[in-house]
């Protein structure tokens, strides 16, 4: 469960829908895109490629509707923080659960069994199912059987890694490192010159895969 380009995730309560729901992409130059609710928040360029980095671009007014621009910007970066550690929680918390080794049912197939996360003191219990979608993805839902019930479900994508968050994706509301404001991905990447190889950067390393 080491390698994919993306991740979808949810979680939410007992038998109710899903009260978070993002998904993560990496794309193979190294771009990062984290969305929430289908909306994208948090983009970041050319990430662990020997690359240099210059920040996270936050997509605030899809987050605040109306009221972003008259918010400071440390407040509007907390309400983005805040979503996306979520995100990064709720896959962390997934892969705790099932551990390094995940049995995979054949395509087509689902498997059940019960977990013990191993971060926990062993009081916690999980029953995990694992889908084996026949196009390769594979989904994972795990659900807490005490009496809180939380449950969490990602997808794990078999699509290969697209090579770049397109250049004509459209970045008005959006907060960029250095304040400005970009109308696309293409002009916020040539401005920032995110993408420009580092001095040390003289091989350029494999696609990052999810850990």
């Amino acid at each position: 469960m080491t390698a994919a380009s993306a991740l979808e995730l949810r979680q939410g309560q007992a038998d109710e829908e899903a009260s978070v729901f993002g998904n993560i992409r990496r794309y193979g130059n190294g771009d990062e895109l984290i969305a929430a609710f289908d909306v994208p928040i948090v983009l970041s360029f050319c990430q662990d490629r020997g690359h240099l980095s210059l920040g996270r671009h936050l997509n605030t007014e899809a987050m605040l509707p109306g009221i972003a621009p008259t918010l400071p910007p440390d407040q509007r970066v907390g309400a983005i923080a805040d979503i996306s550690l979520t995100l990064l929680h709720g896959a962390a918390t997934v892969l705790d659960i099932v551990g390094d080794e995940l049995p995979l049912p054949p395509a087509g197939k689902s498997a059940s069994f019960l977990r013990t996360p191993s971060s926990d003191d062993g009081d916690e219990r999980y029953t995990v199912t694992v889908g084996h979608g026949i196009g390769g993805e594979v989904r994972v839902k795990v659900v807490n059987t005490g009496p809180v019930g939380t449950w969490y479900e990602m997808v794990v994508s078999s699509a290969p890694q697209e090579a770049t968050v397109p250049d004509g994706m459209s970045m008005k509301g959006w907060l960029s490192p250095n304040q400005a404001q970009y109308a696309t991905v293409g002009e916020a990447r040539r401005a920032t010159s995110a993408c420009t190889p580092s001095r040390d950067a003289s091989v350029d390393r494999p696609p990052h895969v999810f850990d």
